[in-house]
């Protein structure tokens, strides 16, 4: 879907836009970004939606109120296929990947 692509290719500009040192790689057949050894974002789309992943819990208890009109699920959230990149997803975005680096320090 060009739409969904988009979306994930702008997510992933804007975090590495932000840590240019985070490393881009494919596993699992999903676009991940890692922090040295550990991953700190991933994405998976399916028909209805992008499936952002920030590998934490805390992460996501701490952002959950800020996503509470997403679908929350233990580990993920589902956000619109043509959800904007804007300024203020952007940091959301940011925001989530700097706690999960935090945490691994």
């Amino acid at each position: 879907d060009p739409v969904q692509a988009k979306t994930v290719k702008a997510m992933f500009k804007a975090i590495q836009t932000k840590y240019p040192k985070l490393t881009f790689e494919i596993a699992w057949n999903k676009p991940m970004l890692k922090d040295e050894t550990k991953y700190v974002f991933a994405a998976s789309c399916s028909k209805k939606s992008i499936l952002i992943h920030p590998w934490s819990n805390a992460v996501m208890k701490k952002f959950a109120p800020e996503m509470e009109e997403f679908d929350l699920k233990l580990k993920t959230v589902g956000i619109p296929n043509d959800w904007k990149v804007d300024a203020k997803n952007a940091k959301l975005l940011t925001d989530m990947v700097k706690m999960r680096m935090a945490e691994k320090r």
